[in-house]
């Protein structure tokens, strides 16, 4: 447009003073340009994180425009240096952001409260939708990453160790790759702080199993955070979701511990088994397990962990109970009723 208005004030004006009317016509429009883009950058400045890929578009925009302005209008050559200087504002905070967000997550402090009632850990979310939206500014992400450089997120020598390097250090799409990684061990890092504040073990295992099978399914379900990663980042977090279901079947089985114990008759060891399966039913109710296939998974796990033994308990020792006047509390198919019930219901 400012190439067109160019051309008609020379071919209507005459040349003496063609420029000089040219500069009076652009002279506002830049003045409101640059007047309204350093306002949005003061505003995306004071919340970068929140801003980041806003502040992103923005930076690639005078990037982009500022070769062909500057040729157009010379602005070196009139001391205009308004773009530059946006240009410098942006380019710290933005490059520093992409260490700060690993930091955040890597801290073990001043992480926000767990739900009660358990569920995805909010920040999670928040992190893994950043890192889902990042990708979608692949061309503009992995230029920066290969300025900074392979690993620059990482402060001391044992997070470099443990992060590795990128495939190719000197691809800036394999660093951004290797970043993608290493941020999402962040958010596995931040999952196992908070599970912390969990009291109950079951209640911590399954805070964990939940938000490690989220981390799966926003890699699986994500097509452009998906390209990013190898099948084996994939595996590293089913494996950790693996981790946890199979901690709460140890869990579970803890309600069989009387069952082989000397000195105990059948009917304390029931009653010990009813006391244990009651409290972990108790804890795990209260519990949100929003994805119906971990769901699923933990039913089944839970079912495996107790049936078989419960069973065979009640068939070795029914005669006996029988005769003592014992009232069964739960049968077979009561548990199996009360697990399915349980899990069912935590949406």
């Amino acid at each position: 447009m400012l190439q067109s208005e160019q051309l008609k004030c020379r071919e209507i004006i005459p040349a003496a003073v063609s420029e000089r009317a040219f500069e009076k016509v652009f002279e506002p429009a830049y003045l409101a340009y640059t007047g309204t883009t350093q306002r949005i950058c003061k505003v995306l400045l004071t919340d970068l994180y929140a801003n980041l890929l806003r502040a992103i578009d923005v930076q690639s925009a005078l990037k982009r425009g500022y070769p062909g302005l500057d040729r157009l209008l010379r602005f070196k050559k009139k001391g205009l240096n308004e773009i530059p200087r946006m240009l410098e504002q942006l380019f710290l905070p933005i490059n520093g952001a992409f260490s700060g967000l690993i930091r955040t997550l890597r801290s073990p402090s001043n992480k926000p409260p767990v739900s009660k009632e358990g569920g995805i850990y909010r920040p999670a979310v928040i992190s893994l939708d950043l890192i889902k939206n990042m990708v979608e500014y692949k061309s503009n992400i992995s230029e920066m990453m290969f300025q900074l450089g392979d690993g620059h997120w990482n402060e001391t020598a044992q997070e470099q160790a443990a992060s590795g390097r990128a495939a190719n250090p000197n691809d800036g799409t394999s660093i951004f790759c290797h970043y993608i990684e290493d941020y999402l061990s962040g958010v596995g890092q931040m999952v196992e702080a908070t599970s912390k504040q969990f009291i109950q073990p079951v209640s911590m295992f399954a805070f964990q199993a939940n938000n490690y099978h989220y981390i799966v399914k926003s890699i699986r379900y994500s097509t452009g955070l998906s390209s990013m990663l190898s099948d084996k980042v994939i595996a590293k977090y089913e494996a950790n979701t693996l981790r946890n279901r199979k901690a709460l079947m140890a869990i579970w089985k803890s309600c069989l511990a009387s069952f082989p114990a000397m000195g105990l008759g059948p009917a304390e060891k029931l009653d010990m088994f009813n006391r244990t399966f009651d409290d972990l039913c108790a804890d795990i109710g209260a519990f949100s397990l929003p994805d119906p296939d971990l769901r699923g998974k933990l039913t089944q796990d839970t079912i495996e962990s107790l049936i078989p033994q419960y069973s065979k308990f009640l068939e070795k020792n029914m005669d006996v109970l029988g005769s003592g006047g014992f009232r069964l509390k739960y049968s077979v198919s009561d548990i199996e009723k009360i697990i399915d019930v349980i899990f069912s219901s935590r949406k």
